[in-house]
């Protein structure tokens, strides 16, 4: 039966909000999460289909037209949050509401309209600190007129919303930090908000938790919304304010990279090339990880899978992921599909690449399991790169253009046809080649496991979904003879199939993302993995060649427990060929991995 739909419409905080909802015990059960998000190319309207089912919507902003609003049912409770925004503490930051022709426009956010203004107009690299520096509080406006004005737009804002904040801002923000830039509300303000929406009687009605318990289930999640879109906040302004919270030295994360406010005030001094001056950008550190130990693993014949024994060796317990690092070339060639470049100015690449370009994949592509491991983290840095670089393409080997999961997370990330730059095998010489590296193999990153994370928060959430799940695609059924009587054991144990093969990428996400146990044999598909939530344990079934590290490391760098079985060669082929597993033994692990989830 179809469920009613809770769906959020606006802007980021709006979606934030929906996203934090789902903790709240019966509510992902009883109802649908949809969301209709104002995005770069605008807002796509809710489904009809959805509309026509709302019990519940949020309206961030009156976002909401009155299309829309025709199509919902009678009852349907549409509750009112303000637009934020709160620009007191960021006078020098270019998206000032306040600002004019005069405030340089930047390509990335947050920018510091002081510091472009004195990159622009002093030449000489080492004056701009000193010119920077000359610039008093006063030079920027009156902060008193200035903060009075942003409060009363915010009281006016949220006149005759359901959730109202503005007092609690005023009251609150120099004893604790409520904003994280003039528009990313912090944990606080989410908070005071989050209360008011679990108070609202329409989602009372829809939960099997007290009041107390679902808000305590939700504020955990808080504090990372918008952690990575924080602006400084100057010693000046600190001091005005007498802000009780600010501090010197600390630091303000943008994206993947956190400097403090002077580090950030250098980095925009450099001016509006800054980006490409750099070297290299760090998304994530080097990193130890320690693989998980697994609850089972049976025996490997290092004589049929030499290759295997090394994860017998003590040293296969921990490895060290290199840093993710964004670096641009001029003038590279890339050599077609193999991802080889040349910095020479040979003639043999027939396509010329004019405008800035990410190279999406690298060498290995093709063994990258549904590309989890080194494809989605660029995508996912393309997508992020491109709100900064808007001229920036997304190169990708034509020999994709037919994998549904790449036009699945190419959607859901909101990157367009128009975007991409498909390579044939013959190469291509680019005119700026930005490239990201320490991706891809055995030693997998954990910021390939964030990505998935960020791609599965794109999928709204759902509830009354299958906690143990058997994942299966045709690419293993041939080979593993006797799925028939594993699949008849795991369902008698609880588990509910989800084939790869006849589900989209969206649907096994939101089924993955609240899975306690997953039960799959080696295949591109297990990577996939890496969708489900910290805690939960994954089985992975492999042929007695086969035995390999990659699925290990992804589920230790999602935090999941991980456990494999061996099967039997069946067959003269023990290399690679056909192979049963022992069902006994894969019901055993089932047991120990129920026994492992706290949730039963």
């Amino acid at each position: 039966m179809t469920r009613p739909a809770l769906i959020g419409i606006g802007g980021h905080v709006v979606a934030a909000l929906v996203e934090q909802l789902g903790a709240v015990s019966g509510l992902a059960e009883a109802v649908e999460f949809h969301l209709s998000p104002e995005m770069s190319g605008g807002r796509p309207r809710a489904a009809a289909d959805v509309l026509g089912r709302a019990a519940i919507v949020l309206d961030e902003g009156g976002a909401m037209d009155p299309a829309e609003r025709a199509l919902l049912p009678p009852g349907c409770a549409v509750i009112t949050l303000p637009q934020l925004e709160f620009a007191s503490l960021w006078p020098q930051m270019a998206e000032h509401p306040a600002r004019g022709p005069d405030i340089p426009s930047v390509a990335r956010p947050f920018g510091d309209r002081i510091a472009l203004g004195v990159a622009g107009a002093v030449a000489d690299p080492a004056a701009r600190r000193v010119a920077y520096d000359a610039v008093t509080l006063d030079m920027l406006g009156d902060p008193r007129l200035m903060h009075d004005a942003a409060m009363r737009a915010m009281f006016t804002r949220e006149a005759g919303c359901d959730v109202r904040v503005a007092g609690f801002v005023l009251s609150r923000f120099r004893s604790e930090r409520l904003f994280h830039s003039a528009v990313h509300p912090a944990a606080p303000v989410l908070e005071q908000m989050m209360v008011q929406l679990l108070g609202h009687p329409a989602i009372q009605a829809l939960m099997s938790a007290p009041l107390d318990d679902a808000l305590r289930a939700v504020v955990p999640g808080l504090a990372e919304v918008f952690a990575d879109a924080q602006a400084p906040v100057m010693a000046s302004i600190a001091a005005h304010f007498g802000l009780a919270w600010w501090s010197a030295g600390a630091q303000y994360r943008q994206g993947e990279v956190s400097r403090d406010g002077d580090g950030w005030v250098d980095w925009h001094l450099r001016g509006p090339a800054a980006a490409a001056e750099e070297p290299a950008m760090a998304l994530h550190p080097a990193a130890r990880i320690t693989r998980a130990t697994p609850f089972i693993a049976t025996a490997i014949d290092p004589a049929i899978a030499p290759h295997g024994a090394v994860l017998l060796s003590a040293q296969s317990g921990q490895y060290t992921a290199p840093a993710v690092l964004v670096s641009a070339l001029e003038g590279a060639i890339v050599l077609g599909h193999s991802a080889a470049l040349r910095l020479d100015s040979g003639s043999d690449a027939v396509a010329q690449i004019d405008r800035p370009a990410l190279l999406g994949f690298e060498a290995g592509w093709a063994d990258d399991p549904r590309g989890m491991v080194g494809v989605l983290p660029r995508l996912l840095t393309f997508a992020r790169l491109r709100r900064r670089e808007p001229s920036l393409v997304l190169v990708l080997p034509d020999a994709l253009t037919q994998a549904g999961w790449l036009g699945e997370m190419l959607a859901l990330l909101g990157i367009a046809a128009g975007d991409i730059v498909w390579l044939a095998d013959t190469g291509a010489r680019l005119a700026r080649l930005v490239l990201t590296s320490g991706l891809g193999g055995d030693d997998v990153s954990p910021f390939s496991t964030e990505a998935a994370r960020d791609l599965a928060a794109l999928v709204p959430l759902s509830g009354a979904l299958p906690r143990r799940v058997y994942l299966r695609s045709a690419d293993i059924a041939g080979r593993l003879v006797n799925e028939a009587e594993l699949a008849a054991m795991l369902a008698a144990q609880g588990f509910a199939l989800l084939d790869a093969d006849q589900t989209s990428l969206v649907e096994r996400i939101a089924v993955l993302r609240h899975t306690s146990a997953v039960v799959a044999a080696q295949g591109p598909a297990l990577a996939e993995l890496a969708f489900c939530p910290p805690g939960a344990a994954v089985l992975e079934l492999v042929g007695p060649a086969n035995p390999r590290l990659p699925f290990w490391s992804l589920a230790s760098c999602a935090g999941l427990r991980y456990g494999y079985v061996v099967g039997e060669a069946v067959g003269e082929a023990a290399w690679d060929g056909d192979y049963s597993v022992p069902v006994a033994m894969v019901a055993y692990a089932c047991g120990l991995m129920a026994a492992g989830d706290a949730t039963g």
